[in-house]
């Protein structure tokens, strides 16, 4: 069972409102509040801390440099990453260490989404067969039994996680439609280029064509003129 929770945010509008919703989502559980690394790590050297919440954007945080200072203080903490980083290469090296588990920032956010998170890590880090439910909050197994077209209106997580997955096609087809327009213009640029050449070109064939014609008019007139001087007795 769940006894005490580190939230680290520099964020304190969000930071005040997770200290006043979580108590209810996890009653019983003492949440103790840091809005730096300092001020974590001396909570972490003075107090018995069972989990964390940790945001990866604090000041002069690199990458993960925020769970690696909490793992050296305490290296089995489970750590719930709550960051609005999208960054694939991120996600895979935290959740590849053991007891981290990740949660992007939105506005569907809400304690009850963040609560069942932190009871999912809590039962996985511990070995927990039996996998955390509550009232309202997204059953992943219930999902995974009703398949793809369960009711999300009665699972807000995962209506956060298709929301989010939203946002990345919608990123996904701005950015290929921004391709596309690119390369259509550049082939548009190239064609026009291709077509000022070829019409040059045609300039000078038919600069030479009359050239060779007025050449040839010249040479039929000397010849002309050179056959009647010799025909003169």
């Amino acid at each position: 069972m769940l006894h005490a929770l580190l939230l680290l945010e520099d964020d304190e509008p969000l930071a005040a409102s997770l200290l006043a919703t979580l108590p209810d989502e996890l009653p019983g559980v003492r949440l103790a509040y840091a809005s730096t690394m300092a001020d974590a790590v001396a909570i972490l050297r003075n107090e018995p801390i069972d989990i964390a919440i940790a945001d990866l954007g604090l000041p002069g945080a690199r990458g993960l440099s925020p769970l690696y200072d909490l793992r050296a203080v305490a290296p089995d903490l489970p750590i719930l990453v709550l960051t609005g980083t999208h960054d694939p290469g991120l996600v895979a090296r935290a959740t590849s260490m053991h007891g981290i588990s990740w949660m992007y920032k939105g506005q569907r956010i809400s304690a009850d989404m963040i609560a069942y998170r932190l009871q999912l890590l809590w039962h996985e880090v511990r070995g927990d067969e039996e996998v955390p439910t509550s009232a309202g909050v997204y059953d992943h197994t219930e999902t995974l039994r009703r398949g793809p077209d369960a009711d999300t209106n009665q699972h807000p997580w995962l209506a956060h996680q298709l929301a989010d997955w939203k946002t990345y096609g919608l990123g996904l087809l701005v950015v290929l439609a921004g391709l596309i327009t690119w390369a259509f213009l550049d082939l548009k640029t190239k064609h026009e280029k291709l077509e000022e050449v070829s019409n040059k070109r045609s300039e000078i064939i038919e600069r030479l064509e009359e050239r060779s014609m007025t050449h040839k008019m010249r040479m039929d007139r000397l010849e002309q003129y050179l056959y009647g001087r010799s025909a003169v007795p």
